[in-house]
């Protein structure tokens, strides 16, 4: 008998990636699922991460979102010309 996934459970690719780009500030682009099961995607700084959370500004709207870690689906790593180039057309 097959167990079912559990929708609760931390995906540690995902933990290590949010970590590693913590460490050294840089760029994410994250998916994930919000309430109503939409996917969901954009570009942050990760702020802080807890045991079950993870605090991300959005480059784009400035916005401060509190993700999850069970709702994040995936993690990129955004390359650096690509953050500077959201900052510079956000600033212009």
């Amino acid at each position: 008998m097959r167990q079912k996934k559990d929708d609760t459970a931390i995906n540690l690719e995902v933990l290590a990636n949010l970590e590693l780009a913590h460490s050294f500030n840089h760029a994410v682009y994250l998916h994930f699922n919000e309430k109503n099961g939409n996917l969901v995607s954009f570009t942050g700084s990760i702020s802080s991460i807890t045991e079950r959370q993870v605090v991300v500004k959005d480059l784009q709207s400035n916005q401060i979102r509190i993700i999850l870690l069970s709702k994040i689906k995936k993690v990129t790593f955004v390359p650096e010309n690509v953050r500077q180039s959201i900052i510079d057309k956000k600033n212009a």
